[in-house]
């Protein structure tokens, strides 16, 4: 799908701030209220996944954010992704390739639980390989197509 400029920039303004009144999104757009209403329905059908808050999760006592890349042996696949859906502590879940077959990031209050995932995780399933990137500081976050100044 490709979009006009002003759909550009209605996305960048609703990636920064979805609650935004209609009439703020109209002046900023030059696009009527009623079209922008139209419009975000028409986004929610064809591209929007979810609406979402994001969370500091430092703030919330979840000291222990870790990416974690993991290849499991191909008979224990479709049971691993379907514990990592389930599992509450898996923040975003992907399925990669070069090797791996799952990249997951993990939310926890301590690096004692993540102990006792990946216990749990080596216990239910046999993983050939992992490695471990614990997120240090986040630095920028789900800002593709959020910077309506660099829409010409």
């Amino acid at each position: 799908m490709d979009l006009s400029k002003k759909d550009q920039k209605l996305i960048a303004l609703l990636r920064n701030n979805c609650r935004q009144k209609l009439t703020k999104l109209s002046r900023e757009t030059a696009i009527p209220a009623k079209l922008i209403q139209n419009k975000i329905h028409l986004y929610e059908e064809s591209f929007v996944k979810k609406h979402a808050t994001l969370l500091n999760f430092e703030k919330l006592g979840y000291l222990t954010r870790v990416n974690i890349i993991i290849a499991v042996d191909a008979a224990d696949k479709k049971e691993m992704e379907k514990h990592l859906i389930m599992n509450p502590d898996v923040n975003n879940l992907f399925q990669i390739n070069n090797g791996y077959d799952f990249l997951f990031e993990v939310v926890l209050k301590n690096d004692e639980l993540l102990e006792t995932f990946m216990d749990d995780l080596e216990n239910r399933f046999r993983i050939k390989r992992k490695e471990f990137q614990f997120i240090l500081r986040e630095i920028k976050r789900e800002n593709f197509m959020a910077n309506r100044h660099l829409i010409c």
